[in-house]
């Protein structure tokens, strides 16, 4: 495998078993058997992101060269892998990707970088609002199935 030109199995083996609707919600169905419940903390969106969330620097080492820049093409080859996997709507679903990279410097903790996902709803207070207070590097990517 290429570096950053195909998706970790690891990560792959998270959407092998499908996305699943769940009360208008969309979820990987590997993660929804681990991690559901507490539906009552969360809005739609933010109980999706909760579920949907991996993190990307367990499968790049931490020690290689542009360790960023493979975080986030993990993370996008993830989301296109997940996008894929939704199953058609009789509606257009709008779907948030986010990905960040957080090199540690400012809290002087470890590397860490995540990537989750979430239904965008623009009835629910936007999950991103305070984009700008984030200290680490942020990626968001909306698109349409």
């Amino acid at each position: 495998m290429e570096r950053g030109t195909e998706l970790d199995p690891r990560l792959g083996a998270f959407v092998l078993p499908g996305v699943v609707v769940d009360d208008d919600r969309l979820y990987l169905r590997a993660l929804l058997e681990r991690r559901d419940g507490e539906r009552e903390r969360f809005d739609r969106s933010g109980h999706e992101s909760w579920v949907n969330s991996l993190h990307l620097d367990e499968v790049v080492d931490d020690g290689a060269d542009q360790w960023g820049a493979l975080c986030v093409a993990q993370g996008l080859l993830l989301a296109e892998q997940v996008h894929q996997s939704i199953p058609q709507q009789r509606d257009s679903v709008v779907v948030d990707y986010v990905i960040s990279v957080d090199f540690g410097e400012a809290r002087g903790t470890y590397p860490s970088s995540s990537f989750r996902f979430y239904r965008h709803r623009p009835d629910e207070p936007p999950m991103l609002a305070e984009i700008s207070t984030f200290a680490q590097p942020l990626l968001r990517i909306r698109r349409s199935r």
